[in-house]
């Protein structure tokens, strides 16, 4: 199965599995830039969809990648509703074949030497960009995180070059009515909304009951603490710029619960910067101002560029 289309040499993204999507590099160098280029591009692109994306949807996102970085590889992961009542081995399981391209393509492995015919250069590692959004796109980011951590056990990662993380819309805890939103709000059949909200409340109401009696933390809770552990990905670490997007007028997401989590992470010495809009709504800020969402994509790339830059000298 394939998505998009080859107008404009945009190469189509091909399924490797349920909601995954891959879009290998266009280029001999897999997106790699050589010293002689202005910029280092990533060599691989990970974007994490919000809970219940459509293709179409993603795919505005996933153009804008094409024509900026075509030599890197992209790889999109959907986030159904299924995904936060499954366990956690059928999560890992519906993540493997992602798992399986990494190490194929060697970012989960030793990089060898590689003659480009004209030069020899050492592969030193790849340079990740993560796009994350909403919730859902952040609890499918770490899920792919436990799987790798757990494969590092055993393989040797790659050493980081220059990597960035953009968390779209997020991380937010909500109420009742904009939990009953996010995972209601696209059904369109009444009655099978009715009993969906209805579900969303009783689990609402559960998980305040465990944590009054016995103190313990609500999904939402435990997805903003996990966000601040520097090794997310193995090809990431506390220095790695995070760049957070959000809006005045999101209405899944307050701008206050955004704000509190990066203060957090840059007390905890995260490299972190933010963009906010103001009349934006949840995960639309490229549709409503797109210069400005792709300038402030662009700039926290650039920021990672540098700190490669620095690590360098």
């Amino acid at each position: 199965m394939s998505v998009g289309d080859q107008k404009d040499g945009i190469p189509r993204y091909t399924g490797i599995g349920k909601g995954l999507y891959l879009s290998l590099a266009q280029s001999s160098e897999s997106g790699r830039n050589t010293e002689s280029q202005e910029q280092p591009t990533p060599t691989l692109i990970l974007i994490f969809g919000w809970m219940g994306a459509k293709l179409p949807h993603l795919r505005k996102y996933t153009a804008v990648y094409e024509e900026r970085f075509p030599g890197a590889t992209k790889i999109l992961i959907q986030c159904e509703a299924s995904f936060f009542w499954s366990r956690e081995s059928t999560r890992q399981a519906n993540l493997a074949p992602v798992v399986e391209v990494l190490r194929s393509l060697g970012y989960i492995s030793p990089r060898p030497q590689v003659d480009s015919g004209t030069s020899s250069m050492s592969l030193l590692g790849p340079r990740v960009l993560v796009h994350a959004f909403s919730n859902g796109g952040c609890s499918q980011l770490l899920c792919l995180g436990r799987i790798l951590e757990k494969k590092m056990a055993k393989t040797t990662p790659s050493p980081a070059l220059a990597s960035a993380i953009i968390f779209d819309s997020c991380p937010g805890i909500g109420n009742l009515e904009s939990s009953k939103r996010a995972f209601t709000g696209l059904i369109r059949n009444p009655i099978i909304r009715a009993i969906g909200n209805f579900i969303m409340t009783v689990i609402y109401i559960y998980s305040k009951l465990m944590k009054r009696l016995f103190a313990k933390k609500d999904m939402a809770q435990v997805l903003r603490a996990a966000l601040h552990n520097p090794r997310l990905l193995p090809w990431v670490c506390k220095y790695t710029p995070r760049l957070y997007i959000y809006s005045r007028k999101d209405e899944l997401v307050p701008f206050t619960e955004v704000e509190k989590h990066a203060q957090e992470a840059e007390v905890a010495g995260f490299n972190v910067m933010q963009e906010k809009f103001e009349d934006t709504a949840h995960v639309a800020h490229a549709r409503t101002e797109p210069e400005r969402y792709w300038g402030a994509v662009d700039r926290v790339w650039f920021e990672a560029c540098k700190k490669e830059e620095a690590r360098s000298e």
